[in-house]
């Protein structure tokens, strides 16, 4: 499934309707401060941290 950065943040916005961004960055040993830009479109992810987000949020 390819993914872009705009398809990846949105479904980060949904998700964080229901888990906590403090959750999500601790299962996925992101930064919540490198998340909260991402959400608000401040800057795009790395190749490994955007697969590791993905992963998470297509997967479970």
């Amino acid at each position: 499934m390819r993914v872009t950065q705009e398809e990846l943040r949105n479904l980060y916005k949904e998700r964080l309707k229901r888990e906590k961004q403090t959750y999500i960055s601790e299962m996925i040993n992101i930064s919540p401060s490198i998340l909260s830009k991402f959400k608000t479109g401040k800057f795009d992810l790395y190749p490994n941290l955007f697969e590791r987000l993905k992963d998470y949020l297509t997967n479970s």
